[in-house]
């Protein structure tokens, strides 16, 4: 049997060794009727702390690596799996909300760990209970996949996951793993989408703390199953008049936003859409995790962008993204102002795919490979290679770049410039930055003299080559 008195009694609870087992950890041994979950709940697991572990045996962890808690508390593991890392192991979902509830009155929250552990400290489970996962912290908002039924509460609530009816004595060791998706718009889909994003979010903070790039202000993210595309508009920081005279100029008839209107509320009355229009759209419909990333980390570059910018200048760009029907050419109404913003997202977008993946891609070659060959969107439109030609070591590049257009067009990029980085560049891209000329002109005035080994002259060369 299996109880307090039990000499291994934690190890042999957790079927890890029997009652008297010989070759059971030192630790095991150690655990007397003063130090278990059982006689001591108020004490456990501290008073681990003061037992030696001098065989190695180490303390019980879950999958996400972090110490068990005591078998009546309520905690475990979530985690996400990546299909482009190469040990193919799942990684911990970084901050999402988990929601506890006992059945009767108690309903109990948390927040995951990076690694992706959480427990309901102080409460003791006895019975029945029940656990949701819930995609919002205290930087995001998640909600979407609305489905082809049109449920509406998926366009305004956050994504909430309900993982089931816990019971049985033990609640320590509750493990959910988001696999890839199979069918599109299921639960699994939307299940592996809203963690492969918060943890794309987590990550891009950290890579944008590390350029000196501004992070993100808090976002209501929607998600959208059967979309490869996204959208920044920004809409509680442009306010209700501008995102209305958005809407005046074609927003609700605009290709990449009339999914929203139409599934949530069917009508274009403003005072109805408002209150459901989001800050970004993120298209989730890819089943790499890679190009999703690249997705993700473009219109996160995009709110980074808005911080040195405001509100104003974004209701500019959102004008004319509307009139163009995305990113539109070089004859679109103010052109230079889309070509600047959508490059320099392309641009963080694969550079921060490229950081995090390397060779393990879905897509030919790798992502800074492709930032490298691409040379604009359009004929002489959004110039996506030239940030990274700003950085990246002169002259690296042994074929022509391109352009993204059907057949593409080709050409030599005169490259010698190197040796700016991200967060340089960044902080030119002030209001003032309407358009790709005035880009070139700070970029030469203000940066030029902090980077040695450059030339007005090399720089003109190289954006005149896009």
């Amino acid at each position: 049997m299996c109880d307090p008195d039990c000499p291994n009694f934690l190890c042999c609870l957790y079927g890890h060794y029997g009652c008297e087992d010989e070759e059971a950890p030192g630790w095991c041994s150690d655990i007397t009727l003063g130090c278990n979950p059982w006689t001591n709940p108020e004490g456990w697991p501290q008073c681990l702390e003061d037992i030696d572990d001098d065989d190695g045996g180490g303390l019980p962890t879950n999958a996400c690596g972090c110490t068990l808690p005591s078998p009546r508390t309520p905690g475990g593991c979530i985690r996400v799996r990546d299909t482009r890392l190469p040990t193919n192991q799942p990684e911990g979902v970084n901050d999402a909300k988990v929601i506890w509830w006992d059945g009767w009155l108690g309903i109990k929250t948390t927040q995951t760990t990076e690694a992706g552990c959480w427990r309901i400290a102080n409460h003791r489970e006895s019975g029945k209970a029940y656990m949701w996962v819930q995609f919002k912290n205290s930087q995001t908002k998640l909600r979407g996949f609305i489905g082809n039924t049109v449920q509406i509460w998926r366009g305004v609530l956050p994504i909430t996951d309900y993982i089931g009816q816990l019971g049985g004595g033990v609640y320590n060791n509750i493990n959910v793993t988001y696999e890839p998706w199979v069918n599109q718009g299921s639960n699994a889909h939307r299940g592996w989408a809203a963690a492969s994003t918060l943890n794309a979010l987590a990550e891009f903070r950290g890579q944008a703390l590390a350029d000196g790039i501004a992070a993100p202000p808090y976002l209501d993210i929607f998600l959208a199953s059967d979309r490869g595309d996204g959208f920044a508009l920004m809409k509680r920081y442009l306010g209700q008049a501008r995102v209305y005279a958005a809407m005046e100029l074609g927003l609700l008839q605009a290709n990449f936003f009339n999914f929203l209107a139409w599934h949530v509320l069917g009508t274009a009355n403003y005072d109805l859409i408002y209150p459901v229009i989001p800050d970004m759209m993120l298209g989730v419909r890819f089943q790499e995790s890679d190009v999703l990333r690249s997705v993700i980390y473009h219109e996160l570059a995009h709110a980074s962008h808005f911080t040195n910018v405001g509100p104003n200048y974004w209701m500019l760009l959102a004008t004319a993204e509307i009139a163009a029907d995305g990113w539109g050419d070089e004859n679109s109404q103010d052109a230079g102002r889309i070509a600047v913003c959508e490059s320099w997202a392309e641009h963080v977008g694969e550079t921060y795919t490229h950081r995090r993946y390397l060779e393990n891609n879905s897509i030919f070659g790798d992502w800074e490979r492709r930032l490298e060959t691409t040379r604009n969107d359009t004929t002489n439109h959004v110039p996506i290679g030239l940030h990274h030609d700003l950085i990246d070591v002169a002259n690296v590049l042994d074929t022509n770049a391109c352009d993204r257009t059907r057949p593409p067009q080709c050409g030599p990029i005169v490259d010698n410039v190197s040796g700016f980085f991200n967060g340089q560049l960044f902080s030119v891209l002030t209001p003032q930055v309407s358009n790709i000329e005035v880009y070139r002109d700070r970029v030469i005035n203000v940066l030029l003299p902090a980077v040695p080994g450059n030339t007005a002259q090399g720089i003109d060369d190289l954006f005149n080559s896009y």
